[in-house]
């Protein structure tokens, strides 16, 4: 049994395959200090909904949050050059594009898998 307990495993990685064969590697799980980063970094208007019902945000602000994405979950890539943040900013734009939408992908799945995590078991009375 795995204890609820604990510190996060921050060496395990999933890789997001692009259909091309390129890769990137991202963090499994993300600590607290991770998670608060980042969400410190999500726009204020993210948590507010527009008179159209979304929530929107100008180009800074999703500049912001995709720069702390990264640097807090991508820690490899099939790049023959090192992983860095400085990399990361000179790539093609089509490749950050990428990059940017599986980042957010995985944060929202990360997301999504801690609530069920916290959700307590019930069980129907019969």
């Amino acid at each position: 049994m795995v204890n609820f307990l604990r510190l996060a495993n921050l060496d395990e990685v999933v890789r997001i395959t692009h259909e091309g064969g390129d890769w990137i590697e991202v963090r499994a799980n993300l600590s607290k200090k991770d998670m608060d980063g980042i969400l410190r970094s999500l726009p204020s208007s993210m948590t507010s909904v527009q008179t159209d019902g979304k929530a929107s945000f100008d180009i800074s602000e999703a500049t912001d949050m995709a720069y702390s994405l990264f640097k807090s979950l991508v820690k490899g890539w099939s790049l023959d050059i090192p992983c860095t943040f400085d990399n990361y900013l000179n790539l093609d734009s089509e490749a950050a594009q990428w990059v940017d939408a599986k980042m957010y992908e995985h944060f929202a799945a990360l997301q999504t898998s801690s609530a069920e995590k916290g959700k307590a078991q019930t069980s129907r009375k019969a």
